[in-house]
């Protein structure tokens, strides 16, 4: 996100297949595990004049999923991937 708004991006539109993800950013006080990296995406989030994320079935998001394994695969240093 912080990337986007460096480039002067006005309005995003995330979908993601992580329901944590959506409510951690809708309901920030229900999350207690990740307080300075919500407080940063808050931060960045309210500096966009439009912000919306959704979630959608990962059965939606297959191409995407697909993508996402294959760039991580082809980490030299392994990154974590939660797996429902």
């Amino acid at each position: 996100m912080s990337y986007l708004h460096d480039l002067h991006i006005a309005t995003i539109h995330i979908e993601t297949d992580c329901t944590d993800l959506v409510e951690m950013i809708g309901n920030p006080i229900d999350c207690l595990g990740f307080p300075s990296e919500l407080v940063s995406c808050r931060l960045i989030r309210d500096g966009f004049v439009g912000f919306s994320i959704y979630y959608i079935p990962r059965s939606r998001n297959m191409r995407a999923d697909f993508h996402s394994k294959e760039e991580r695969s082809n980490d030299p240093i392994g990154a974590y991937t939660y797996s429902d």
